[in-house]
């Protein structure tokens, strides 16, 4: 029964609802009078938190998280918990915080072609480092993957360093390649078996990637990675050297974050703008840019929900169309 209630959460609900906590319990702690008890938490006690969250610069979609995860160390504490709705004081200070605040998210910036082309250089500059071929092979490669499949970080990297257990990331057996034949390019099939869409092994998500040519060309840069690292089925499909000569690990997150910002920084982008995400919103917003159907994009990007439509962003050339002809119509009948 023990591991069938570790795992009624995913990992990562798990790990933020355990961040939550913590800042709650530090909270208490600096902040409270001495003695105070933590669970269960008064109305006047989460809105002073909050408060002092907000103060502290938390945006306010994240400190609605943080009560998530509050929320749910009660419940497994077998305490009681009361709805926001029935919180006023609680209900109040987040309103205020969410009109003197706001509640905008400020996402990373997107990964797109032309900044790709402009990273190409770097990436060729850090490749001829022997030490670090391997490592940048597959940085580049995962960051191919993660643009043209839209993939998400799960699927790209694994969460620690030392980490062992495969859980999302994609496998050697997760890949086929398809041979180019009567004119068609060549094709890389990717198998998702896991996401954020996919917690229950409910569905297989297979996503095509097809070859380009070039530096930019996906199919080539995951032939060229498996080629330099090891090939069993169930190993990662984005591997760098591991610390005993000859063996390979799963690429981090971390890994993938810091490569993608230093190539940012190495085409003179400011690299905190950064982030894996920039690689799944870019890809998104090529194919709005390009006109594609929300079905399309919704199918390769494997979402579920009008999330996508985020990632909708008008082109500034498009903007101006409709203003210019209204402007043109008026000039010219005066």
């Amino acid at each position: 029964m023990h591991k069938y209630l570790l795992a009624y959460r995913a990992y990562h609900t798990k790990k933020a609802y355990s961040t939550a906590t913590k800042r709650y319990l530090r909270y208490i702690q600096q902040h409270e009078p001495a003695g105070k008890q933590a669970f269960p938490a008064s109305d006047g006690t989460l809105a002073r938190f909050v408060s002092r969250l907000a103060d502290e610069g938390i945006s306010y979609i994240t400190i609605k998280g943080y009560l998530s995860g509050i929320r749910s160390a009660h419940l497994e504490r077998g305490l009681p918990w009361k709805e926001l709705s029935k919180r006023f004081i609680l209900w109040a200070t987040l309103q205020g915080i969410k009109r003197v605040v706001g509640c905008q998210a400020k996402p990373k910036m997107a990964i797109t072609l032309h900044k790709l082309r402009k990273f190409a250089p770097a990436w060729h500059a850090l490749r001829e480092s022997n030490k670090q071929k391997v490592l940048w092979g597959a940085t580049w490669a995962a960051m191919l993957t993660g643009f043209f499949a839209m993939l998400r970080k799960d699927n790209l990297t694994e969460g620690k360093r030392e980490s062992t257990k495969q859980r999302a990331g994609l496998r050697r057996d997760d890949v086929q390649f398809q041979e180019p034949r009567k004119g068609r390019p060549a094709v890389a099939w990717l198998r998702i078996r896991y996401s954020k869409t996919v917690q229950y092994k409910e569905r297989v998500h297979y996503v095509p990637l097809v070859a380009t040519g070039g530096d930019l060309c996906p199919v080539r840069a995951l032939r060229a990675h498996i080629a330099e690292t090891t090939q069993g089925p169930k190993d990662p499909l984005f591997q760098v050297p591991a610390k005993k000569r000859g063996t390979f690990r799963a690429l981090t997150y971390a890994e993938l974050v810091k490569g993608i910002k230093t190539l940012a920084g190495a085409a003179g982008y400011d690299p905190k703008q950064f982030a894996s995400h920039s690689l799944r919103r870019g890809g998104a917003t090529l194919a709005f840019r390009m006109g594609a159907p929300v079905q399309q994009i919704q199918l390769q990007g494997d979402w579920l929900s009008d999330a996508v439509y985020r990632y909708q962003q008008v082109h500034l050339a498009d903007r101006l169309a409709l203003p210019t002809r209204m402007a043109a119509m008026a000039a010219t009948r005066g």
